[in-house]
């Protein structure tokens, strides 16, 4: 048996062929009135433990065939060093720091998504 390809996209659910947007302005949905996204609010999100983004991610390639998690962008404010170790002692496997990141030893990245949501990350 072979494999179905898979099929383009069809307008049969949307017969004037437009956005989603178009759909809701036809049928008289209004859309609320948002502030401007520049505009500060006094909702502002609490400052995290970690500031700017990191990545976490799988590689098994350069690492003898182990397969290793990265966190990247890890900022040296914090203690590369001091971050490792309490990785090391919440998950029970080895960590290292690599340059600008923490290499996790294993196939880990959910554990460690985890471990830096509650760091406030």
């Amino acid at each position: 048996m072979g494999r179905k390809k898979p099929r383009a996209p069809s307008s049969a659910g949307n017969p004037s062929g437009g956005t989603l947007g178009d759909l809701f302005r036809a049928a008289g949905v209004e859309a609320p009135d948002l502030p401007p996204e520049d505009t500060p609010t006094d909702a502002q999100p609490a400052p995290t433990a970690w500031p700017g983004r990191v990545v976490v991610r799988r590689e098994r390639k350069g690492h003898g065939g182990k397969t290793i998690t990265r966190v990247e962008r890890v900022p040296e404010s914090l203690g590369r060093e001091a971050q490792a170790k309490a990785l090391r002692s919440a998950l029970g496997t080895g960590a290292r720091v690599h340059g600008e990141d923490l290499i996790v030893q294993g196939d880990v990245v959910d554990r460690v998504a985890t471990w830096l949501h509650a760091q406030g990350v």
